[in-house]
Parts: C-alpha cells; structure tokens; sequence
C-alpha cells in the first residue's frame, strides 16, 4: 500500500472503527457467565503458578536417584530450570 494512499479520513475511520470494535468486545465481557469464565480461568492460572512456584525447589528432593537415567535427569534439569 503506498503512503500516499493513506489519508487522514481513512486513519479517522479505522481508528473510529476499531474503538467501537473494542467497546462491543468489552460490552460482551460485562455478561455475567464471560466475566465467571474470565475470573475461572485467572483462577486457575494464580494457583498453578502458586503451585508451581511451592513445588519446584522440593522437586529435587522428591524424585527417587536415575544413576542409571542420566540423560532424563539432565532433562529434567532444563525442564525445571
């Protein structure tokens, strides 16, 4: 597309055109069962990061010893790294 092709109308419009995207998207959000979904799911992120955070120094400890593994604990290391 070239810049002259470009015009201020045409920004105007898009830029209209895109808020009001943006507010029916948001009014959408604001119907009780998508605003649960949203909140459900943020849940669900908060605690598997909280989870994740208690459980992976204790990780270590837990795992029985792979002398014999010793290609799979090294990837266990950069997995839990």
């Amino acid at each position: 597309m070239d810049q002259e092709s470009v015009t201020p109308e045409a920004l105007t419009e898009f830029a209209l055109g895109s808020f009001a995207w943006v507010q029916t998207f948001l009014d959408n959000l604001m119907r009780p069962w998508n605003a649960y979904q949203l909140a459900i799911a943020a849940g669900v992120f908060a605690a598997a990061y909280l989870l994740a955070a208690i459980v992976k120094p204790r990780m270590h400890d837990w795992m029985p010893p792979f002398h014999f593994l010793h290609k799979s604990k090294s990837l266990l290391h950069i997995a839990l790294a």
